[in-house]
C-alpha cells in the first residue's frame, strides 16, 4: 500500500496486525476514516489493474436486504 500512499501503520492496521508496545497500549483509537480511505485507495488500484470500471459508475452494485 506504500505505492498509494498509505502510511504504513494505517496498512497495518489494515491487515490486522498488532503494532506492539506503547502503540498498542495507548493508541487504542480504530481509525476507521484512514482504513476505509486506505481500502478505497486498494479498491481503485486493483480495478485499474484488472481494467475493470468503478462499480459506482456502471451501476451493477445493489444493496442486500436481510431476509425476514
Amino acid at each position: 500500500m506504500a505505492n498509494l500512499e498509505v502510511a504504513d501503520e494505517t496498512a497495518e492496521r489494515v491487515l490486522g496486525h498488532s503494532l506492539g508496545g506503547l502503540m498498542a497500549t495507548y493508541n487504542v483509537s480504530r481509525h476507521r476514516k484512514q482504513k476505509l480511505a486506505a481500502l478505497m485507495a486498494l479498491e481503485a488500484e486493483i480495478l485499474r489493474l484488472v481494467g475493470a470500471p468503478f462499480p459506482a459508475m456502471d451501476g451493477t452494485v445493489v444493496q442486500l436486504h436481510r431476509a425476514a
